[in-house]
């Protein structure tokens, strides 16, 4: 036997001890958070369930916790210094988790996560928000792959050939078949695998159990009442898989070190010596492997409020819960150990939040020693405060320059400037910044917009704002979001718009 077959073995055998251990419960901070997706099934077999892979074999990840007691909230999701925009979509789904709570008045948060394939090049985590409202508990788990070669994530459907999505269908629905308790119905199955995946839409997880079989997930209330795992034999699924697909697989059944390199080329055990893939199936598309909005196909715009926050934050945020909407909060520190309670609300609804500076100097004119407090320093606060280091940056007044640039990467940090200014400090008109998001710009594709929620001009006219670029078919996203699938952001570089924007134009950025 081979030295790679016999730590394969060892692995898978790791593997499943540490499956069986965790059905006794994990300890907070180990990443090994239980979900309400790996819900046993009543069935013919066991439950399929993804393999529960150790989290130290990711290079630079971290755990990073939330909590917010007077809302019952914690939140904890990893960091992973050597996969940039994965740590990325980890913050977009907490935030998501956490919007989606509170549009659901929730009484009880808690999202934790799951590594549940590491390989070379290969990563896949599973972030599960479940909360409690009106005595009912819901659970929204998102599975979220990483490809260092690319440096981007995908969801579930990547890990299928784009050809052979029709074929997979067919598979499933033999699995779905022998299901019996309860009895699937045919029409729901196809119409979930049909449909974009979480945190979007109702389509399934997919990843795979730890001895490589394909775990096809339905979230509850989607082909049934309760939460569905089917299982796809490995034999059968491995020829429909991605090339992707094929080292996730690996990274289930024999995890391995993840350290941020790409994999080498052809670097899979499912690479060879497999079945042919079936001829594709005509009109199976597959569905999108967006994580999130796909804002090359959608209108994406991120609303920005800057200087905050302040007590009448709270009215934003109230603005933004009816509108079920989300915002980016670039934040003061002086402003946040001011108003503790306001800056809880702000996370604890959901909203990104980025740094603006300690006290809102012009970075460019102060010196060495002044500057690393107000970058560094604010990142402190703010790590405090959320329980993590924020990875984007706004100076104020846009105001930076390769001196400043070089600090604000040393913190993490891209620099988030904007396309769109509303000028409402200097207007601090209601209906004039109404009318600059609205039909001032403020609607195009990959745009950010620039407001201050210190204003109350600027406060009282996100209403009429939400309302018109919902109107005019708008979706509405975070700063991350609007690039979280086209390579996301760099830290220490700057931008004025979403990344899918391949020149950049705005107030003082370069991309």
């Amino acid at each position: 036997m081979s030295t790679r077959s016999v730590a394969r073995v060892l692995a898978v055998v790791s593997t499943t001890l540490a499956l069986a251990l965790s059905a006794c419960g994990s300890a907070p901070g180990e990443g090994n958070t239980s979900s309400a997706g790996q819900a046993a099934v009543e069935a013919n077999e066991p439950a399929a369930m993804f393999a529960n892979v150790d989290a130290s074999l990711v290079t630079g990840l971290a755990p990073t916790v939330y909590t917010d007691d007077s809302r019952s909230i914690r939140a904890e999701v990893p960091v992973i210094s050597t996969a940039r925009q994965m740590t990325s979509a980890m913050e977009v789904l907490r935030e998501r988790g956490l919007r989606e709570a509170t549009w659901d008045k929730a009484e009880k948060v808690t999202i934790g996560y799951q590594v549940i394939s590491a390989a070379p090049g290969t990563l896949g985590i599973m972030v599960t928000p479940t909360w409690t409202a009106a005595g009912a508990e819901t659970s929204r788990p998102t599975v979220v792959w990483y490809d260092a070669g690319s440096k981007k994530v995908f969801s579930s459907p990547v890990l299928i050939r784009e050809d052979q999505w029709g074929a997979f269908k067919a598979e499933v629905a033999k699995a779905a078949g022998k299901h019996k308790k309860p009895k699937l119905d045919e029409t729901r199955v196809n119409e979930a695998l049909d449909a974009d995946p979480a945190p979007q839409g109702s389509g399934p997880m997919l990843g795979f159990d730890a001895k490589g079989d394909m775990v096809v997930s339905f979230t509850k209330g989607t082909v049934s009442d309760d939460v569905v795992s089917l299982r796809v034999p490995g034999d059968a699924v491995s020829p429909l898989l991605s090339e992707f697909g094929r080292r996730a697989a690996d990274g289930a059944l024999a995890p391995a070190a993840f350290d941020g390199t790409p994999a080498p080329m052809g670097d899979s055990a499912g690479g060879g010596g497999q079945a042919p893939a079936p001829a594709a199936t005509p009109g199976a598309t597959r569905p999108s492997t967006a994580v999130g909005p796909d804002c090359t196909k959608v209108t994406c715009v991120a609303l920005t409020y800057d200087d905050g926050p302040v007590p009448d934050t709270a009215q934003l945020v109230d603005a933004f819960a009816a509108a079920k909407a989300p915002a980016t909060f670039f934040q003061l520190g002086r402003m946040i150990e001011a108003n503790p309670g306001i800056a809880k609300q702000i996370a604890s609804a959901g909203h990104e939040v980025g740094s603006h500076s300690f006290s809102h100097p012009n970075l460019v004119s102060i010196n060495g020693d002044r500057l690393t407090k107000e970058l560094s320093g604010n990142a402190d606060v703010m790590e405090h405060a959320y329980g993590r280091r924020p990875l984007i940056m706004r100076p104020p007044y846009g105001s930076h320059n390769a001196r400043v640039d070089d600090v604000i990467r040393g913190t993490g940090a891209a620099i988030i400037q904007w396309d769109v200014d509303t000028n409402d400090w200097q207007t601090k008109n209601q209906a004039s910044t109404e009318n600059v998001v609205v039909y001032g710009g403020g609607a195009k594709a990959n745009t950010i917009v620039l407001m201050h929620d210190v204003h109350p001009s600027t406060v009282a006219a996100a209403p009429a704002i939400l309302e018109g670029l919902q109107a005019k078919g708008v979706t509405l996203v975070t700063v991350s979001e609007l690039s979280l699938n086209t390579g996301g952001y760099q830290a220490g570089h700057a931008y004025c718009s979403g990344t899918a924007v391949a020149k950049q134009s705005g107030f003082n950025c370069a991309g």
